[in-house]
């Protein structure tokens, strides 16, 4: 099951969600929620969408690889290097 980011806009609470791993075990994993900071939670999964739908979580859009080299380089101009 895939996990994405997203930002969650609910009271503070936990859960342990289940899922089914790569390999094709039972997995959980326990979930801490906090307002206002970002979570990944598996897309598909039924709470996932409950939280959707509740307009609890808000999808974040992922942070490509190449935005960290791009702010290496240019935190290093500002050095003077």
């Amino acid at each position: 099951m895939k996990f994405t980011p997203y930002l969650y806009h609910g009271p503070q609470s936990s859960v342990t969600v289940r899922f089914t791993g790569p390999d094709g075990t039972e997995q959980e994993k326990d979930i801490m929620l906090y307002p206002g900071l970002s979570i990944e939670l598996p897309s598909e999964h039924e709470y996932t969408q409950t939280l959707i739908a509740q307009k609890l979580l808000t999808p974040l859009a992922p942070v490509a690889k190449t935005v960290k080299g791009e702010a290496k380089t240019k935190e290093q101009k500002d050095d003077g290097r």
